[in-house]
């Protein structure tokens, strides 16, 4: 099982999904995040009070697969789309919190 994610901005969100839905894709995770980094503070105004936003809103998509052909296709999507970094992360094992019992997924990976 491999995890793909990245970082985007919240307008390319619905164009992402879209393509990732017409793949086939059965596990997106979408978070809205808070990011520090690049972009620069701003000053934005609420009730006549200034307020300086040092954190700019973002969108974390992780998306789960066990085919290394959709990995590739789903990469090769994103590079397309975004202008941050794409990690890739291989999982070896999961646990069932209610059975207590590991599966194995390395076998799985095509």
């Amino acid at each position: 099982m491999k995890r793909v994610e990245t970082i985007i901005n919240a307008v390319k969100l619905e164009r992402i999904k879209q393509a990732l839905v017409d793949m086939n894709v059965i596990w997106i995770n979408i978070y809205e995040i808070k990011a520090y980094g690049k972009e620069e503070s701003h000053i934005e105004r609420y009730r006549s009070n200034s307020y300086v936003v040092d954190f700019n809103k973002k969108i974390k998509i992780e998306v789960w697969t066990n085919q290394e052909k959709k990995v590739k296709q789903i990469i090769s999507l994103l590079q397309k789309e975004v202008e941050n970094d794409i990690y890739i992360v291989e999982i070896e094992e999961e646990m069932d919190i209610s059975s207590n019992q590991f599966h194995n997924f390395l076998g799985s990976i095509l």
